[in-house]
């Protein structure tokens, strides 16, 4: 497959169950252990929106990643968002906005929805305003 010069490379997305405190404080992973035999299916972006980069500061940092933690609810919603990894902070502000407008269909064990923790690997590109 060929891409023009102008398509946006694509992100990366890694997710994991994400863990929910008790009432205890401790720490429970959705009320029991995780199995080989549990059916995981990955969150699937429905809505997404692209960051508006400054053109300057990406020219200076073009194949560079922004890596964002995120948390991704039972609901498809994005929470929780920081910065884990950024070559320039003016980049940051731009990737948290476009991503806390992103909703997912949520990721789901066992026919179940679930939360997740995900990191986002946001690679720089100028895309047209």
């Amino acid at each position: 497959m060929t891409h023009s010069p102008e398509a946006a490379p694509s992100w990366t997305l890694q997710y994991a169950l994400r863990r929910r405190r008790g009432a205890d404080s401790s720490t429970i992973t959705l009320g029991r252990s995780v199995q080989m035999s549990d059916q995981i299916v990955p969150p699937f972006p429905i809505n997404k929106v692209d960051p508006q980069f400054p053109e300057e500061v990406v020219a200076k940092s073009l194949s560079r990643l922004v890596v964002v933690y995120a948390e991704i609810s039972g609901e498809g919603k994005v929470e929780n968002l920081r910065i884990i990894q950024s070559p320039n902070p003016l980049l940051n502000e731009p990737v948290l906005e476009a991503l806390a407008k992103w909703t997912f269909r949520p990721a789901e064990m066992n026919g179940q929805p679930v939360a997740l923790k995900a990191l986002f690997g946001v690679p720089l590109s100028v895309t047209p305003r």
